[in-house]
């Protein structure tokens, strides 16, 4: 399929119209995509579910979706693992999962995106002793900048390619660690912000998965915990119970106070008072499959940072300050989740484990500034931003941050030594030289 389109993502903050979008039905397809691309000199670049904010895929030469190239290939049992198509969706992966007795070992709060998607920008969920999804490939299938078709198992190739935005090739299919399926004790609170954050070590490290939320100039935080459980005794209730928190709380009121608040600015205190008293608290019992993610229907910028946890409580506690003497008064959370150090080379985890912060506003509210407060707070403490979302670093701040940049640009210069997976905002990025960053 080629024609036309106009290609907008999720968050609609940006756009794009390329001359040629495709959907190919199968590897060989798309190796002969990427030639045409390669024998024409045309830039080409490889789109997901659209959730990232930032412009990875934005182009007006060639854009191509593997979304016919989805489903599970093999599961290798004795590894355990799974060799799925880079097109599949995360919600279908873990269904599939589920019913073979399998899950992941972990997943964020969104599981809408393609597998080839969240590989590329290190997807991750929440948990010291859990990897982001990229720590968990073993071996990547690919079409090369020249329409070669490559698979990556030796290790210093595949700490390049593991995440790689999209710039070492179409990732035709990936395969994955998987772990045994299980259940998941979640435990939903309601406690004082001080609380939160003087039980925050004990909170990291007794728990499989943690992580709190916070409202700026709120005294309160909402904790959620995960735990590997063999009760499943509450299952029947939460048919109800999980549907109300999740359509009805974290989407409906949600998206009432937000646009009850850009109508009506004057009530943005008395709607934030309001916040603590719908927040769910309760506890329940959850599949792997279902445990993890929440529908994201409300539309919202989003800026995140991950900083060495060492560094934790000194950014949370400058964060408070700054946003309170700003005055801050948002009706989306700050989020705090964790994640275990990897190897690889542009991860944001690499080399340390991580806490990772992230700001939300509103789709339709000024951003900007509120993001620059917060950014220059994790910049301080050498936070490295999500791939996949809004900053305002510059391509040395980059290099500056990643110790083994020149080793990745290594690495993708044998497979795409003329750059066609590469669009402007990827060149801009990737012209950083390792300089100490801006600011």
């Amino acid at each position: 399929m080629k024609r036309r389109i106009r290609f907008e993502n999720w968050n609609r903050n940006f756009s794009c119209r390329p001359a040629l979008y495709a959907e190919p039905h199968c590897v060989e397809d798309v190796v002969q995509l990427v030639r045409l691309g390669h024998n024409e000199g045309k830039t080409l670049r490889p789109v997901g579910s659209g959730y990232s904010y930032t412009p990875l895929v934005q182009t007006d030469e060639i854009l191509v979706s593997l979304n016919r190239i989805q489903g599970v290939e093999r599961i290798d049992r004795d590894i355990p693992a799974v060799t799925v198509r880079g097109g599949t969706r995360l919600f279908h992966l873990n269904r599939f999962l589920a019913s073979q007795g399998f899950a992941l070992g972990n997943l964020g709060d969104i599981d809408r995106q393609t597998v080839a998607g969240a590989v590329s920008t290190a997807t991750h969920g929440t948990g010291l002793g859990l990897g982001n999804i990229s720590s968990e490939v073993l071996e990547i299938t690919l079409v090369d900048g020249r329409g070669n078709l490559t698979v990556i198992q030796d290790r210093p190739r595949l700490r390049a390619a593991a995440v790689s935005l999209g710039a070492m090739g179409l990732m035709v299919s990936v395969k994955l660690k998987i772990v045994p399926h299980y259940w998941l004790q979640v435990d939903r609170k309601v406690v004082e912000l001080d609380r939160a954050l003087d039980e925050l070590d004990r909170n990291v490290a007794n728990h499989r998965n943690f992580e709190f939320f916070w409202f700026p100039n709120l005294d309160f935080a909402f904790t959620k915990t995960m735990n590997l459980t063999a009760n499943r005794a509450a299952a029947g209730m939460q048919l109800f119970v999980r549907p109300v928190n999740d359509y009805l709380v974290e989407n409906g009121i949600l998206w009432v106070l937000n646009e009850w608040s850009r109508r009506f600015p004057g009530a943005r205190d008395r709607l934030l008072n309001i916040i603590p008293r719908v927040a769910p608290q309760e506890v329940s019992f959850e599949p792997a499959e279902r445990a993890y993610a929440t529908p994201r229907w409300v539309r919202h910028n989003e800026i995140e940072y991950a900083i060495d946890i060492r560094n934790v409580h000194r950014a949370l506690t400058e964060l408070r300050r700054s946003l309170h003497e700003a005055g801050t008064r948002v009706l989306f959370p700050i989020e705090v989740r964790f994640c275990r150090r990897d190897d690889l080379y542009l991860s944001p985890s690499s080399d340390r484990d991580v806490a990772y912060i992230s700001a939300h506003t509103y789709a339709d509210e000024a951003y900007h500034g509120y993001f620059q407060r917060v950014e220059q707070i994790m910049k301080r403490f050498g936070g490295r931003p999500h791939w996949g979302k809004l900053h305002f670093l510059s391509g040395n701040d980059f290099a500056y941050l990643y110790p083994r940049w020149d080793d990745f640009h290594r690495e993708r210069q044998t497979l795409d030594p003329e750059g066609l997976y590469l669009n402007p905002y990827l060149k801009t990025i990737f012209a950083g030289k390792r300089e100490p960053p801006s600011g």
